[in-house]
């Protein structure tokens, strides 16, 4: 099975007292999801982040991949309660960003070329800022104490959202998108 997919599971009931009363003893439940969630630890979704975004290319991508904390990644910040930001401004991203239930305080991929940005379950995310993006998709569910989104560009990167999923975003205060 595959992280952040929905699959339908079908639980089967098997008895001999059933064979008189169903074809084949079996009594088989429909239409049950079974939600995958999570990508794994915040430097396993960073790797994934930066295959997917185009990291070879980034303007600035120092200790990237390497073995050192996350934290001495360029862009990747630690507070002192243990929160992490993400800093990735101006950095030429490419397609998507995706980091599902992650423990990050903050987010900034404005300034790219992002078209897929999910940061959906990220239940400590506060801010958000991804304006200056193609955006089509942008997956903010379940991130329930954000503070505020930022959202603008020009006519040419302006966001032609498609897409915008913000269920369950339960102390949502401030929602700012233009066009």
């Amino acid at each position: 099975l595959s992280q952040n997919q929905t699959y339908k599971a079908y639980p089967v009931i098997q008895s001999p007292g059933l064979d008189s009363v169903l074809p084949e003893g079996n009594l088989a439940l429909k239409d049950i999801f079974v939600e995958i969630k999570g990508g794994g630890n915040l430097r396993q979704q960073l790797i994934q982040l930066y295959n997917s975004a185009g990291g070879n290319n980034w303007k600035h991508k120092e200790n990237w991949l390497t073995d050192e904390p996350i934290e001495l990644w360029e862009g990747v910040h630690r507070n002192n309660e243990g929160k992490y930001s993400i800093e990735l401004r101006d950095n030429n991203l490419t397609g998507t960003v995706a980091l599902s239930s992650a423990e990050i305080r903050s987010i900034d991929v404005s300034s790219n070329n992002i078209e897929n940005l999910s940061l959906s379950g990220c239940t400590g995310l506060e801010y958000a800022e991804y304006g200056n993006n193609p955006l089509v998709i942008l997956d903010l569910s379940d991130c329930s104490i954000v503070n505020g989104y930022y959202s603008m560009g020009d006519e040419n990167t302006y966001s032609k959202i498609k897409q915008l999923k913000m269920s369950n975003c339960k102390e949502l205060t401030d929602v700012y998108i233009e066009m």
